[in-house]
């Protein structure tokens, strides 16, 4: 169920990447300025994670989970209405807010529900909904003969109006007496006890750097297919449809892996694959050499995140997990607003080849984080 409300959160938080030419064309903006669109959204959704998984730890996730799904479907319609840029700036960052009380809540309820040996696997499950909304938003953007971009947001919108009540009627959340309830409230001196964990700082630090690269990659490699390789917007989605199909699935591999073999291995690879991806992407000729590419992205480029959040899972107190995942969530999105900006400045300034290279400077640099962390 819960790989149901990935989709429906990621779809229209993901849209605008694909297109993007389209909206930089209809609002006459630069790559910089652009890349608000997604900073924006991100920031909010960054902000609201602390407060969403302390809101679930006291008064339930189900709840909130329901009202991030609404108020996300809510959000895409906005957007699909904006009449000018700053107006779409705007319905970015009130999407971002509602859709931010998802994460945290969901796996929360996840945990709750799983054998400790198999939440790195449950998790992994449900994040596939992440790869498969990257998948349908390639396809629906490619085979749709649909010029306007604002279409597609109705579909997203959509797509969270049909999970809203499969989410109410499925979702099964362990309810606490009255006793635990009191047990569970929030106190300085225990988020503090648990924030001194090394471990733990050392995945914050991870997530923030990684994120640069990952969200900045994310946003602007299909512009790069448009404007580097001279490709139509059609055929940036087709071929981004690879790298997203390729990644259904990883998510429970790298679960599988983080439960087997601990949270380091799967990390270290997925990053390392990353430092070759992008040291590889501005040389690699289109055709069969680049789809490999984008399938080695898709296969492991997305085993750090669904791996490091298993090892909150593991690192944290039972009565603060809600609060550590959300801010484990915030620290990476906080990040998120702040690495298109970087980039695509890089690339208004310079050109896509130092894009990558930036990209590359950050793995490396949270690759040192990660080799750091004692299990």
């Amino acid at each position: 169920m819960f790989l149901l409300g990935w989709i429906a959160i990621i779809y229209p938080r993901a849209l605008i990447s694909n297109v993007l030419p389209s909206v930089e064309n209809e609002f006459k903006i630069t790559h910089t300025e652009s890349a608000l669109l997604m900073s924006s959204y991100l920031l909010s959704y960054a902000i609201i994670q602390l407060p969403s998984g302390s809101l679930g730890d006291k008064f339930g996730n189900k709840r909130l989970v329901i009202i991030s799904m609404f108020g996300t479907a809510f959000g895409s319609i906005l957007m699909s209405l904006a009449p000018t840029f700053p107006i779409a700036v705007i319905f970015r960052i009130l999407a971002g807010f509602a859709s931010g009380f998802f994460y945290a809540t969901a796996s929360n309820i996840i945990v709750q529900n799983t054998d400790s040996s198999q939440q790195g696997q449950a998790l992994g499950t449900s994040f596939t909904g992440v790869s498969i909304a990257y998948a349908l938003i390639s396809l629906t953007v490619s085979s749709l003969t649909v010029s306007n971009w604002r279409f597609f947001y109705l579909i997203g919108s959509i797509l969270g109006l049909i999970t809203i009540p499969l989410m109410y009627f499925f979702i099964k959340e362990n309810r606490v007496s009255g006793k635990q309830i009191e047990n569970r409230s929030l106190s300085l001196k225990s988020i503090l006890h648990e924030a001194r964990k090394k471990s733990l700082l050392l995945a914050l630090v991870f997530n923030f750097i990684s994120s640069l690269s990952f969200f900045g990659l994310g946003f602007f490699i299909p512009t790069y297919f448009v404007l580097g390789r001279s490709l139509s917007v059609a055929e940036a989605s087709s071929i981004m449809f690879i790298q997203a199909l390729s990644s259904i699935g990883s998510g429970s591999v790298a679960g599988y892996l983080a439960d087997r073999f601990g949270v380091r291995l799967p990390v270290i690879i997925s990053t390392l694959v990353m430092c070759i991806v992008v040291l590889l992407f501005p040389f690699i000729p289109l055709g069969l050499p680049m789809i490999l590419l984008l399938i080695i992205w898709g296969v492991m480029g997305g085993w750090s995140f669904i791996s490091m959040s298993v090892l909150v899972v593991q690192v944290v107190s039972p009565n603060v997990r809600g609060t550590f995942l959300g801010l484990y969530n915030e620290v990476g999105f906080i990040s998120a607003t702040i690495g298109p900006i970087i980039l695509g400045f890089i690339i208004d300034i310079s050109n896509f080849n130092m894009f990558f290279l930036g990209c590359l400077i950050f793995y490396i640099a949270s690759l040192i984080s990660i080799i750091l962390i004692k299990e």
